[in-house]
């Protein structure tokens, strides 16, 4: 209990000049949208990498009171699917994972509660399943959102983004597991956070 008082009293007596750094240590809601796919074979009417729940991390440092870098780590368990005119079926369950370095430019400075910003960045995305080889791919983003802070070192952060993942695979002949034969994956993610500022 001593240093959790000890922790909090630091926080509050930092000056606002030194408070460069906000941590979301966890997402507290977020999802990813469907990732629709090309169908490749008669009678497919759909393929897709599902949508559903994502969780994460992030972190900032604060350039100034209306810039700052950030790093995200986002993770999603998910799977890839198929129909027909009449049945739906997964083909294998996968999970996708993102770490990625952002600029973000904020339109109120640091002292005001509620902060709208815009981000953009890059960064890597891993395609992995217990059923075939795990592959890299290069991934970049553009968002915006806002962050709400109560309190001087407590806040919440809101934000979607389009973040697409290169596949670089629209011109071969053939189609590996996490290849698709198309361009992108081309998901959009929606998240909440509660945000820790120091």
């Amino acid at each position: 209990m001593r240093r959790l008082f000890t922790a909090a009293f630091v926080l509050i007596t930092v000056p606002a000049w030194a408070q460069r750094f906000e941590v979301a240590p966890l997402t507290v809601a977020g999802v990813t949208t469907d990732a629709p796919l090309a169908p490749t074979g008669p009678g497919v009417t759909n393929v897709e990498i599902a949508g559903g729940f994502t969780y994460g991390a992030q972190a900032a440092y604060l350039l100034s009171p209306h810039t700052s870098i950030e790093a995200s780590w986002t993770h999603q368990n998910t799977s890839m699917n198929i129909s027909t005119p009449t049945s739906l079926a997964t083909l294998y369950y996968m999970d996708v994972t993102a770490l990625v370095g952002n600029f973000a430019y904020g339109f109120r400075g640091g002292s005001h509660r509620v902060q709208p910003f815009v981000f953009a960045g890059a960064g890597v995305g891993w395609l992995k399943s217990t059923d075939v080889n795990g592959q890299a791919k290069y991934t970049w983003d553009v968002g915006g959102g806002l962050k709400y802070f109560p309190m001087r070192h407590v806040g919440a952060r809101f934000d979607g983004r389009y973040q697409p993942i290169h596949l670089g695979t629209t011109t071969t002949d053939y189609c590996s597991p996490f290849s698709f034969c198309q361009g992108a994956l081309k998901p959009f993610q929606f998240s909440s956070a509660l945000v820790l500022r120091f």
